[in-house]
């Protein structure tokens, strides 16, 4: 397992790319005007749907998942996930300290809003399954 960057960069003002073994971490910029840090998406690496984000958690003084509702993950999908959270962490921090920062959390703003995660612009269009027949009552 290992993380490969597939475009961009963390300094960059392109979105950034980064692809695990099983999912694809999406740079999508800063939250609001105020926040320090950028938030990242996660998408399932068949192009089928948003997993979660990665935001900067400020109590906890790093990066950390937040998954969406109805989700579920194995461990090697988790295991890219905290791969990729220690990296990222490591370079904010790094980042903070070469500018001098006395304290290397930002303020950041975790929006209260649910989280909703736009569609990959690749996303490949997935065939629904026909609706099964209506059965006939056993009793009339």
């Amino acid at each position: 397992m290992a993380l490969k960057q597939v475009s961009g960069h963390l300094a960059d003002p392109a979105p950034a790319v980064w692809e695990g073994d099983h999912v694809y971490f999406r740079n999508v910029g800063k939250a609001t005007e105020k926040a320090k840090t950028d938030s990242w998406f996660i998408y399932a690496k068949d192009g089928s749907t948003g997993l979660g984000a990665i935001r900067w958690f400020g109590r906890w003084r790093k990066y950390c998942f937040f998954p969406m509702a109805e989700t579920v993950f194995e461990e090697n999908c988790l295991r890219d996930i905290a791969e990729f959270i220690v990296k990222i962490t490591k370079e904010y921090k790094a980042l903070a300290k070469s500018r001098g920062d006395k304290d290397d959390t930002p303020d950041a703003i975790v929006p209260t809003s649910p989280l909703v995660i736009p569609p990959i612009p690749t996303a490949r269009i997935v065939e629904r399954l026909p609706s099964p027949r209506p059965r006939k009552p056993s009793c009339y």
